[in-house]
């Protein structure tokens, strides 16, 4: 199977709440964490009740 290509101006990148690659742009690759909002909530240690 082919791998997909990438528009110029986006990266592929590693969901850190599922694991899931999604593609981004590469201005904003490095504040980019999670694949949706959805992802980010469910998964962000922001989140989740401190005592």
């Amino acid at each position: 199977m082919k791998p997909a290509e990438l528009l110029e101006g986006t990266v592929l990148k590693e969901c850190v709440g599922c694991g899931t690659d999604f593609v981004t742009i590469a201005e904003c690759a490095d504040d980019v964490q999670y694949c949706s909002d959805t992802c980010k909530e469910s998964h962000s240690l922001f989140n989740e009740t401190q005592e």
